[in-house]
């Protein structure tokens, strides 16, 4: 339930981890906005979420289809692809 999943669709939009990821950028979207076109301090505040959400717990992870089974299966992505 800490894990936010890469990708789109109800399952992945209504699982705890990505909903409390959700708020975390939204409570901290005017912070980055008031940043202007200062890209460092940008990436600071997206490192310091990624930081987070690792603090409690969480992982980033992406889904690999397996055409050849009936279940997916998920990795983990490096930090950099977590903060884009």
């Amino acid at each position: 339930d800490m894990d936010v999943f890469f990708g789109r669709g109800k399952k992945i939009c209504s699982h705890p981890g990505n909903g409390r990821f959700r708020r975390l950028v939204e409570a901290n979207r005017q912070r980055y906005n008031d940043l202007g076109t200062s890209n460092m301090a940008k990436k600071e505040v997206a490192v310091q979420m990624v930081n987070s959400v690792k603090a409690y717990g969480g992982r980033f992870l992406e889904i690999v289809r397996d055409m050849g089974s009936y279940s997916d299966a998920y990795i983990e992505v490096t930090d950099e692809e977590a903060r884009k």
